[in-house]
C-alpha cells in the first residue's frame, strides 16, 4: 500500500505546478517562496514545532508531502495568520489546488482557513461562487462567515441572499445563516439587527425556528462584543414573551462564562418568576463546571426566595428548582463535595428536589448508598422517585442484590414492594 506522501505525489504530478504548496512553504519561511529559491536561504517555521527548509520548489514540495503524511500539523493561529496574509488571489489559487489533494489533516485546516480569509476578503465573491468548495461543511462554513462579514458592510445584501437562497437550503441551514448574518449586522448597529429580527415571519414551527437562531445570533454577537447591559436593554423592548426569554438566555450563557456573578446579579433583579428560571437554568449550566459551591449557594438562595413568595415568585410551579439543576452537573464531578453540602441543608423541599437529582447520579455509582439518601426526603412523590431511580440502577448493575435487598428490607411494606416490582416489569417492558 503506498504510503501518504507517495498519494500525495499521484495528485501532485509536476512539484513544479502546485503553487499551493508554494505559499504554504513561503509561509513558513516567513517570506515570499521565489525570493526564498532566489536567494537559496534555509527557513525555519515557529508553528506547532514543524520546521521546513526548502531551496527550491522540489523541495518545498517534498517538505510539504512530509508534512501532510505526518502526524504534527500546523496549530489554528499559525493557519490564520498564514491565509490572512495572502492576496484573494492566492487565497482563491490555493483553495484550487488544495482541493485536488487527499483529504485529512492538515489539508482540511489549511482549506477552512484559506475560505475564513476568503470570506473575510470577499465575501460576496464567496457566495456567489461557494458552489465551488467541494466539502459540504467547509462550504456552510465559509457561507456563514462570508454572511457575518458582508452584513457588517452592507446587512440588507446578506439578508437578502439568505432569503433568496432559503429554499436550496435546510431549515437549520437557513437558521445557522439567519444567525450569522444577524451577528454580524449586529456589531454595527444592534438596533437595525433586532428590528431585522422582529421581520422575520414566525407563522410555523420552521419559521420561528429560524427567528430563535436569528436573536441568539444577535445575543451572542452582543456579548462578544462585551456589550450585556445594552443587550439587556435590546431586549427589554421586546414583549415578555419566548423571543424575549431566548434572546436573554442566550446572553446569559455567554455572560456565565466571563461573569457568572454579574450575570446573578442582574437575574435576580428580574421579575417574573418564569424568566428567573429559564435565566437561572442557562447560568448554573455553566457556573456549576467553573465554581459549583458558589453557583450552589446563589441557587439555593434564589430557591428559597421564590419558595418564600418574594418578589421574584409568581407562577412557578412548573420549574425545576435551580440547586436541583447545579447538584445535578456538580455530581457528576465531585459526588463527595456534592453530598457534603446537600447535608449542610436543612430540610426543605428545595432540599429534597436536589436529593432526587443527587440521588439519580449518585446511584449510577452505588445504587445501594444511593438509597440511604433517598430515606432523607420527606416528600413521598419526591422519595418514590428517587427510590425508582435507585431501583433501576441497582437492577441493570446488580440485579441478585437488589432482589436480595427487596426481601430482607423492612423499610417498606408488602404494597410497597409489589409496586416496585410492577414499574421495574412495565419498565422492562418498555
Amino acid at each position: 500500500m503506498k504510503s501518504r506522501a507517495a498519494n500525495f505525489f499521484v495528485y501532485l504530478g509536476l512539484a513544479t505546478a502546485l503553487a499551493g504548496a508554494a505559499y504554504w512553504a513561503g509561509y513558513i519561511h516567513g517570506g515570499n517562496t521565489a525570493s526564498a529559491a532566489a536567494t537559496n536561504k534555509k527557513n525555519t517555521s515557529t508553528g506547532a514545532s514543524i520546521t521546513v527548509v526548502a531551496a527550491n520548489k522540489t523541495a518545498i514540495a517534498e517538505s510539504l508531502a512530509g508534512l501532510l503524511a505526518g502526524p504534527v500539523h500546523p496549530d489554528a493561529d499559525s493557519l490564520d495568520r498564514w491565509a490572512k496574509s495572502l492576496s484573494l488571489q492566492e487565497c482563491l489559487d490555493n483553495v484550487k489546488q488544495l482541493q485536488g489533494l487527499p483529504a485529512g489533516l492538515p489539508r482540511d485546516d489549511l482549506l477552512a482557513a484559506l475560505v475564513d480569509a476568503w470570506a473575510k476578503k470577499d465575501p460576496k465573491g464567496l457566495l456567489t461562487d461557494a458552489g465551488g468548495i467541494i466539502a459540504p461543511k467547509l462550504r456552510e462554513k465559509g457561507v456563514e462567515s462570508a454572511l457575518q462579514y458582508l452584513a457588517r458592510a452592507s446587512p440588507k445584501d446578506a439578508l437578502d441572499w439568505v432569503s433568496q437562497n432559503a429554499d436550496n437550503a435546510s431549515n437549520a441551514d437557513v437558521a445557522r445563516r439567519m444567525a450569522e448574518a444577524v451577528g454580524g449586522y449586529a456589531t454595527v448597529d444592534p438596533q437595525g439587527a433586532l428590528n431585522a429580527v422582529l421581520a422575520l415571519s414566525d407563522g410555523t414551527p420552521n419559521d420561528r425556528q429560524v427567528q430563535t437562531k436569528a436573536i441568539e445570533g444577535l445575543a451572542d454577537s452582543m456579548a462578544r462584543q462585551g456589550r450585556f447591559t445594552d443587550a439587556i436593554a435590546l431586549f427589554n423592548q421586546l414583549p415578555a414573551n419566548k423571543l424575549q426569554n431566548d434572546g436573554l438566555s442566550a446572553l446569559v450563557d455567554t455572560w456565565a462564562q466571563v461573569a457568572p456573578q454579574n450575570a446573578a446579579s442582574y437575574i435576580a433583579t428580574v421579575q417574573d418568576a418564569g424568566l428567573v428560571n429559564d435565566l437561572g437554568q442557562s447560568l448554573t449550566d455553566v457556573w456549576a463546571n467553573t465554581d459549583p459551591a458558589a453557583a450552589a449557594k446563589w441557587a439555593l438562595q434564589m430557591d428559597l426566595q421564590t419558595a418564600a413568595g418574594g418578589a421574584n415568585s409568581g407562577n412557578n410551579n412548573n420549574t425545576d428548582p435551580l440547586i436541583s439543576n447545579v447538584i445535578d452537573s456538580w455530581a457528576k464531578h465531585d459526588l463527595n463535595t456534592a453530598g457534603e453540602f446537600l447535608n449542610q441543608l436543612p430540610p426543605s423541599p428545595t432540599k429534597d428536589a436536589a436529593i432526587v437529582s443527587f440521588v439519580s447520579r449518585a446511584a449510577q455509582d452505588d445504587p445501594a448508598a444511593a438509597l440511604k439518601w433517598v430515606a432523607t426526603v420527606s416528600d413521598k412523590k419526591l422519595q418514590a422517585t428517587a427510590f425508582m431511580q435507585a431501583a433501576k440502577q441497582w437492577t441493570r448493575q446488580d440485579p441478585a442484590a437488589f432482589n436480595q435487598f427487596m426481601n430482607t428490607t423492612t423499610a417498606l411494606t408488602d404494597a410497597q414492594k409489589q409496586a416496585v416490582a410492577n414499574a421495574l416489569q412495565k419498565k422492562a417492558g418498555n
